[in-house]
């Protein structure tokens, strides 16, 4: 009967794990003036591999980041540039972008190693609070709304 219950509890905590990758997958916006922009998809849900492309950009900036990594529910999701989606990859392989997601999902915050700047300027960088968007869409523009237009 005990061993029983010990399997019964590690399916339990097994199925609880998948339930909050499931809820980290989606389209997450900046919040506040913050201009990030965070896709993130589940590649492997037995790995708990996951892959994300982060947008920044604000006046005289812009980046854009794609890296994979394995969730940790407590240590978050640390992301390594990706060769199969980035054309940067190999750039600055000590690039390194954390991802920390609150319990429901909804919310994450995104904070970078200071070796990300081939993927950015010097001006913005991959930090910030995002929230989860309801709806799937494309990715954003990611300039900023108060960029300057361009003189024809």
């Amino acid at each position: 009967m005990r061993v029983l219950s010990v399997v019964f509890a590690l399916m339990l905590s097994c199925r609880a794990h998948a339930q909050f990758e499931d809820k980290i997958e989606g389209h997450y916006r900046g919040t506040g003036g913050n201009s990030l922009y965070m896709r993130t998809v589940i590649l492997d849900r037995e790995q708990n591999i996951v892959v994300a492309n982060i947008q920044t950009g604000v006046v005289d900036c812009i980046g854009y980041f794609t890296g994979a990594g394995q969730l940790h529910k407590k240590a978050g999701l640390k992301l390594h540039p990706s060769a199969a989606y980035d054309g940067y990859a190999g750039q600055d392989e000590s690039c390194v972008v954390t991802v920390h997601f609150d319990k429901t999902g909804k919310h994450a915050s995104v904070s970078e190693s200071h070796e990300c700047n081939a993927y950015h300027g010097h001006k913005c960088a991959f930090d910030g609070h995002l929230s989860k968007q309801k709806k799937m869409g494309e990715m954003p523009n990611p300039l900023p709304v108060n960029w300057p237009k361009l003189k024809e």
